[in-house]
């Protein structure tokens, strides 16, 4: 989640885990404003993680006659390095729903939507193929209460190299037959936002599986505290600098063998 102060706009990146039947995948996301959503890379998180965690090189002294042996078979061409690897004014009535856009985000199909009520939004998910989160009636009704707006998502999970957005798209090609099962992480997505306060929209979650656990990276350019988020979930802080010098300086080396 990346928060720029200076214009209220905030990008929050996701790749869901999931395990069950790919038939039962879905999300329900929600934003104080209509946001932009993208596909993004499956290694995003790898690279954050590994920018605030640098790994360590350990450094093997080998003796001077293995050092021998290996250069000759490197002469040989035993050692080939793989060059391969190169919102509305006012409160909507009741029973309505507004669909703000609907398009294909990889293999994702999405709707952005506005409700009335959680009986307005369950139906009209329910009409068009998506899953409504069940028990959540009263999360998803503080949300419609704060004329906040709903990503709905569904698709077949599945790693899909052929699902590529175009324009015009309205629906992605499935890789997978109906009833298979999955378990992994699914497909990236990106959204653009505007918000007067930082937010981390998350409560809906829960609707993806039992005991969810959410990992979450906020990259700011200043202190920010999250609405209805407990101080004490802050698992730890890295300052700019440090993050620099993680991106930019050599790793760490760790000398075993002399």
């Amino acid at each position: 989640c990346i928060r720029d102060s200076s214009n209220g706009v905030e990008t929050l990146a996701l790749r869901p885990g999931f395990s069950g039947n790919v038939d039962e995948f879905g999300m329900l996301i929600p934003f104080p404003s209509v946001p932009a959503i993208r596909k993004i890379d499956d290694n995003t998180f790898a690279h954050i993680e590994a920018a605030v965690d640098p790994p360590e090189m350990e450094v093997q002294i080998l003796d001077p006659m293995i050092l021998e042996l290996a250069s000759a078979t490197r002469g040989m061409g035993g050692m080939r390095r793989d060059k391969s690897v190169a919102m509305s004014e006012a409160p909507l009535a009741y029973d309505s729903v507004v669909v703000h856009k609907e398009e294909a985000v990889g293999m994702y199909q999405v709707a952005v939507l506005e409700a009335g009520s959680p009986r307005a939004l369950s139906a009209w998910m329910e009409d068009n193929g998506y899953r409504y989160p069940e028990g959540m009636d009263e999360v998803t009704r503080d949300y419609v209460e704060a004329e906040w707006c709903f990503v709905a998502v569904k698709a077949k999970v599945g790693g899909n190299e052929g699902a590529r957005p175009g324009p015009g798209m309205r629906s992605a090609p499935m890789d997978r037959p109906q009833g298979s099962s999955f378990d992994g992480h699914v497909q990236g997505m990106g959204f653009r936002f505007k918000t007067e306060q930082p937010v981390i929209p998350m409560r809906l979650s829960v609707f993806n599986g039992e005991g969810p656990r959410n990992v979450v990276y906020m990259l700011t350019d200043g202190p920010v505290k999250i609405s209805d988020v407990p101080s004490d979930l802050v698992k730890r802080q890295v300052s700019g600098e440090q993050l620099h010098k993680n991106l930019t300086q050599p790793i760490e080396q760790v000398f075993v063998g002399g």
